[in-house]
């Protein structure tokens, strides 16, 4: 059975600097911490950021556009979903709730 991570960007791979693009937030030094821990478990990752998500139409960057400015910052590991968006404060956790429960065979699928 394969872990999983489910990685935010702000605060963690990202840091919000005015004026700056998503992109150009993204953290090289930090990227080798999340690529530390890729290594040392053998992780998979499910993005559960609001990256994922656009304030103005409700939709967000795709798996494949982070995936990409991750690569660009170092990162070497795969990003194998997206959470849902379910909204509202406190809820992460019953986003990643929902993942786990509808990609209950991933683990195993993956292994």
């Amino acid at each position: 059975m394969r872990r999983i991570v489910f990685l935010d960007f702000d605060g963690v791979v990202a840091w919000c600097w005015a004026g700056k693009s998503a992109k150009e937030r993204l953290r090289r030094d930090r990227v080798a911490v999340l690529n530390t821990v890729i290594a040392r478990t053998c992780c998979l990752v499910v993005v559960c950021s609001t990256w994922r998500l656009n304030p103005r139409t409700g939709e967000g960057f795709a798996g494949p556009q982070l995936q990409a400015w991750l690569r660009e910052a170092g990162f070497i590991g795969e990003i194998i979903g997206i959470t849902c968006h379910i909204g509202g404060e406190g809820v992460r956790g019953l986003e990643i709730q929902r993942w786990l429960d509808e990609n209950e065979g991933e683990k195993s699928r993956r292994s």
